[in-house]
């Protein structure tokens, strides 16, 4: 059975193409870039490569056709190449529709963390835009909601690049643990790559609603 992975030339799409190949899945790998370098060694450990576009509906209708389930990620306003709320909405959407009418099984999503309590965060509300879509029309679905990638440890906007740790969230705001003890980060927040993401604004009362 065929699963069709978008943003499988990225990182989170290139790593599922992978597993799923790996376990023995046939992947079709959506790419807007055939020709390059991620494409290529996805085609080479066995994929089908297929050009598309997210905003091109056409693209996806033929993409799916056939397939037995569809792995669902958008770049968003985090991203490497930042993208606005309206287009990942837009997007993730026409991801979704596409599935339905082209009779998939199972859509998965990737998701975000938190994502129904984002109002306010417009990073995150994007893809409970996006969670709402899917659940709306029907289709069979499951919904990835991960939390940060140690990848970001590495990235030079929030990473360990100066010798301390770069976060997108507010320092003195309490983070809870999965064991449910609250451990501080006064220490760590020190934010200085993206200074307007932390301390002030939607990131910082996100959090802080988060204590409670």
């Amino acid at each position: 059975m065929t699963i069709l992975v978008t943003g499988a030339t990225g990182n989170q799409g290139g790593a599922a193409a992978r597993r799923l190949l790996a376990d023995g899945w046939s992947v079709r790998a959506l790419t807007r870039d055939p020709a390059g370098r991620a494409a290529h060694a996805l085609a080479a450990a066995g994929a089908e490569i297929v050009a598309g576009d997210l905003d091109d509906r056409a693209s996806l209708d033929a993409a799916v056709k056939g397939a037995y389930g569809v792995f669902s990620v958008q770049q968003g306003a985090l991203g490497i190449q930042p993208v606005g709320f309206e287009e990942e909405v837009r997007r993730g959407r026409n991801v979704a529709d596409a599935a339905l009418a082209g009779g998939v099984e199972h859509l998965v999503y990737a998701s975000v963390a938190g994502a129904e309590r984002s109002a306010g965060v417009r990073a995150f509300e994007s893809k409970w835009e996006i969670e709402k879509h899917i659940l709306a029309i029907g289709i069979p679905a499951t919904i990835l909601r991960p939390a940060s990638f140690m990848e970001n440890f590495s990235d030079p906007a929030f990473g360990v690049q100066t010798g301390q740790l770069a976060t997108a969230f507010a320092s003195n705001v309490v983070e809870h643990s999965t064991s449910g003890t609250p451990h501080w980060t006064d220490s760590m927040a020190h934010c200085s790559p993206r200074p307007e993401c932390c301390r002030t604004g939607p990131w910082s009362s996100f959090e802080a609603r988060r204590r409670t």
